[in-house]
């Protein structure tokens, strides 16, 4: 161990009786491994990804119920010696335990850069450690974390390392002779161009809804554009959800290579018909000089996904709109809940037969039932099992054991009306991406790589680990 390291770990065992894992503490943490990088020679994007660690554990330390005075010199240790090994961080809502015994100093093993491992006592309340194996270059973010907006955020797969899930699929490509496709649950290779509140003549946001955004992929690292053409995917937030929520969705997707427009409602209790029609008049104005969008957009790729009204919106959008080929649902609701107070509308099962496009579904069973007074959030016979029942097309659903209606969201709700999830947050966004982008990449542009990510090695090892459940037609 480097003499340098040790004579952090003395400062920091010495300050341990006053650190009480604050979001000072663990801001602090990030802050000072810049300062150590400089010293000791730390490849600098892991000391970058270290320091922004410690930003986003922040807010997770001022959500939790620790508090405390923290001695500045003891939150310096969460970058560790230069050994040969992985650039992984991973990332605690805690700091964690050395052999000395202190409940602050980052533990270090032979062959990774920076292995965290958390025992202690004081973080009794954290959701899981992180932990990277050799080989992965990634920054595993635990669960309180994870639920950031940020396209970079790495919502790991329950226990899976990533390199194996990525070679295991890789080899698959191989055995069936195509060319294997990373994971898409990563963030792809563009930088992306977010447009917050972005002005259209059609979408102006709500007091709930929020404004509608624009995320572009980019290749000067969000500045500006990339040049086109590239899909488009139109994304619907939940009922009386601001779209904001789902801004890692519409930032990821643009990481892919889409142009995504994370549209709104405009009011509170939106017309399902009408914000169907609203979807291709969104479609027409973006073909439009006036969009600024038009030679941005290959309008013979467009893809529609959403969450809860918001994958029945986009479901009834394909039904409607021939121009949209592809379609994904994120627990969708037809009808019934708290969020529908009445629903002439129907889709599903009357609506469906006009479906001709493929479809991906993921939902949950958890909100499947409900009480008098606590409505089933996504109740059966109007959830996602109802519009695969009734789909005439090729569609396939993943129900994500354990995970509520709302555990989709990307910045879930200060107060969730729906019953408690078991399931892990990150899993679950996970998931959602991978096969949203999959689906996606599969049907709009034939990649038959892609598929593998939806029935291939990794969604079946899901399965044997009952996480998931898979259905396909």
């Amino acid at each position: 161990m480097p003499r340098l390291f040790r004579v952090f770990v003395l400062a920091l065992v010495t300050g341990a009786a006053a650190m009480a894992c604050d979001s000072a503490a663990v801001s602090g943490a990030g802050d000072a491994a810049s300062d150590i990088g400089a010293e000791t020679g730390v490849d600098a994007s892991v000391l970058e990804d270290a320091a922004k660690a410690g930003d986003e554990g922040a807010d997770a330390g001022a959500e939790s119920d620790f508090g405390g005075e923290t001695d500045p010199g003891a939150e310096a240790e969460t970058a560790a010696d230069t050994g040969t090994g992985t650039d992984a961080v991973a990332e605690t809502d805690a700091v964690a335990e050395t052999e000395t015994g202190t409940d602050a100093v980052a533990e270090t093993e032979t062959g990774t850069d920076a292995v965290a491992e958390t025992e202690t006592d004081a973080v009794a309340e954290t959701d899981a450690v992180a932990e990277t194996e050799t080989g992965t270059d990634a920054v595993a973010e635990t669960d309180s974390v994870a639920e950031t907006d940020a396209v970079a955020e790495t919502d790991f797969v329950a226990e899976t390392d990533t390199e194996t899930a990525a070679d295991s699929v890789s080899d698959a490509a191989g055995d069936v002779g195509v060319v294997p496709l990373p994971d898409p649950a990563m963030p792809g290779d563009f930088g992306v161009k977010v447009t917050k509140s972005w002005g259209n003549p059609l979408f102006k946001g709500s007091l709930t809804g929020g404004k509608p955004e624009l995320c572009l992929p980019s290749s000067d690292g969000g500045a500006t554009a990339a040049a086109g053409p590239f899909p488009l995917a139109i994304l619907a937030p939940g009922f009386s959800i601001a779209a904001q929520s789902y801004d890692t969705y519409c930032q990821h997707l643009a990481s892919w290579g889409f142009v995504v427009v994370l549209r709104t409602y405009d009011s509170l209790f939106p017309d399902h018909s009408d914000e169907a029609d609203k979807t291709s008049a969104l479609i027409d104005w973006l073909a439009t000089p006036e969009s600024g969008l038009a030679d941005l957009i290959d309008f013979d790729r467009i893809g529609v996904a959403g969450h809860s009204l918001g994958g029945k919106v986009s479901i009834l959008s394909a039904i409607q709109d021939a121009r949209i080929g592809a379609v994904v649902g994120w627990d969708p609701v037809d009808c019934g809940g708290p969020a529908f107070v009445s629903c002439p509308d129907d889709v599903a099962p009357k609506l469906m037969a006009g479906l001709a496009v493929p479809m991906a579904l993921l939902g949950e069973v958890t909100d499947a039932e409900g009480t008098l007074l606590s409505p089933a959030c996504a109740p059966a016979g109007e959830n996602y099992q109802a519009f695969y029942d009734a789909s005439p097309v090729p569609t396939r659903a993943v129900t994500i054991v354990g995970a509520n209606h709302t555990s989709f969201v990307g910045s879930k709700p200060a107060i969730d009306p729906c019953k408690a999830s078991t399931a892990d947050g990150a899993l679950v966004r996970s998931l959602t991406k991978r096969v949203t982008v999959a689906h996606f990449l599969s049907v709009l542009d034939g990649n038959a790589a892609a598929e593998l990510w939806l029935d291939g090695p990794e969604m079946q090892s899901l399965v044997g680990l009952g996480l998931v459940t898979l259905q396909q037609k």
